[in-house]
C-alpha cells in the first residue's frame, strides 16, 4: 500500500474519532446542564412555577 494513502486513512480515523468523542462531550455537558446536581431534592421555585396550566380545552372555552 502507498504510503501517503495509509497516512490519510489514518488521519481520517483520528479525525473522525475526534469529533465523536467531541460530540460524546458536548451531549455530556448538555445533559449536565438540563440536570444540575444541586438542585435534587429542593423544592420548586415558587417563582419559577405557574400557578395554573392552560390546557386546550381551558383555551378553546375562554373564547
Amino acid at each position: 500500500m502507498n504510503p501517503t494513502i495509509s497516512l490519510e486513512l489514518a488521519r481520517q480515523d483520528h479525525s473522525q474519532r475526534l469529533a465523536q468523542s467531541h460530540q460524546a462531550r458536548v451531549r455530556a455537558a448538555a445533559r449536565h446542564v438540563r440536570q444540575p446536581a444541586e438542585s435534587i431534592g429542593r423544592p420548586p421555585d415558587p417563582r419559577r412555577a405557574t400557578t395554573r396550566s392552560t390546557t386546550l380545552v381551558d383555551a378553546v372555552s375562554a373564547h
